[in-house]
């Protein structure tokens, strides 16, 4: 099919295509452009469908369309050097339960933790900042907790008053504008969307913007259930993801091993967890059987 060239089908075409540069990575319909531009007439509606009919079935489209929903394809890519160890290509840090001993945590990447409420994600991000702050740049994003809540809880450890004045800031969304690409970023915690699949681009805009560091998300889960909201979206691009209830930890998916003869994926930690902040009694339980 040839492109029109109409003078509608020409305003039209340059309206979608700044539409596509600001929706890159996103899901969207005929209706979101329409009415994003306010399109009502006939005639500019027919030459949108002609737009998007034709970008996705010009022999190199630049749309892919499932169901009703258009995605603007993305052909950049970095190459990879696979054939030379990489021992920097890892982020070296500490997880509480060390973790550590069990995944490797790859440079550029995110790492859930998934908890039901008061099961100790706050805790978790807490105590990462303890183990890693010498060592790295942290920035741990707050999105519930004031600075009287911070202070009592922080008191806790017993140099908290050596972290960098910087180190804790508010903030409740756009995260991925806002954090440092090289550093250690927490998000304590991360809402989910009102839209569940939308929390894979959440979690791929966070990942997009890093060059050497990595992101730790706290995000909620319903009591009972392993997945953190958001379910499997929630679980496909992080390289850790990790689940909080009723005093277990378990490793949901841990995809570089340590030991190449051991699979994290369903070991479990019992513990206790005292002011709020402080992890007791831990007590490996292995996987469950069956």
């Amino acid at each position: 099919m040839d492109e029109p060239t109409d003078g509608v089908y020409k305003k039209v075409s340059l309206r979608v295509d700044e539409w596509f540069l600001l929706r890159l990575d996103e899901r969207f319909t005929f209706d979101d452009i329409a009415r994003y531009y306010d399109w009502r007439e006939r005639e500019t509606r027919d030459a949108l469908s002609k737009k998007l009919y034709y970008e996705t079935t010009k022999q190199q489209p630049k749309l892919k369309k499932r169901d009703r929903f258009y995605q603007v394809i993305d052909r950049d890519y970095d190459i990879l050097n696979f054939k030379h160890a990489n021992p920097g290509g890892w982020f070296d840090i500490k997880y509480p339960f060390g973790l550590e001993e069990y995944v490797k945590t790859p440079r550029r990447s995110v790492i859930i933790f998934g908890g039901s409420p008061q099961a100790g994600k706050t805790a978790i991000a807490h105590n990462i900042v303890d183990l890693n702050w010498k060592k790295h740049k942290i920035v741990l994003f707050d999105t519930e907790n004031s600075e009287a809540e911070l202070y009592e809880r922080l008191s806790q450890y017993s140099n908290f008053q050596e972290w960098p004045d910087d180190l804790i800031r508010s903030k409740s969304f756009d995260f991925a504008d806002v954090g440092e690409p090289d550093a250690l970023n927490i998000i304590d915690y991360l809402e989910s969307p009102e839209n569940i699949w939308e929390i894979r681009t959440l979690l791929r805009e966070l990942r997009d913007m890093l060059t050497t560091g990595i992101w730790i998300v706290m995000l909620q889960k319903p009591e009972g259930r392993d997945l953190p909201y958001g379910k499997d979206w929630a679980k496909q691009l992080p390289r850790m993801v990790v689940s909080m209830e009723g005093g277990i930890l378990k490793i949901l998916k841990g995809k570089s091993w340590v030991d190449r003869d051991v699979n994290p994926d369903g070991l479990r930690w019992s513990f206790k967890l005292v002011g709020g902040e402080k992890f007791v009694n831990i007590m490996p339980l292995g996987k469950e059987e069956g």
